[in-house]
């Protein structure tokens, strides 16, 4: 026991040093607002249909799964969802406007 006296105490000394200056760098850091998804982040860059060729089923199939991906990616999904309801209030409004003129 006498032999991992050296030992021990440093690394206990070290560790409690380790563990104050993380808690005190932590409360200075950016509150998290949720939980981080483990793995490399999610670029917006993953998905560019302007290169795809889209013919046939081959190619109608690339496109449901780029919206697939496209939707489970939050701020991709986010502007999809944007668009949607824009477009859908534009078109409304362009319908009742042509029935009005």
């Amino acid at each position: 026991m006498d032999s991992l006296v050296p030992f021990v105490v440093p690394a206990l000394l070290g560790g409690a040093v380790c563990a104050i200056g993380l808690f005190l760098w932590n409360r200075t850091a950016a509150p998290s607002l949720g939980p981080r998804p483990s793995g490399p982040p999610l670029s917006t860059d993953i998905i560019n249909m302007a290169q795809v060729n889209v013919a046939g089923i081959g190619g109608l199939g690339l496109v449901a799964m780029a919206a697939v991906v496209a939707w489970n990616i939050p701020r991709i999904g986010t502007e999809l969802a944007i668009g949607l309801v824009g477009g859908v209030v534009l078109a409304a409004g362009l319908v009742a406007w042509r029935r009005h003129h």
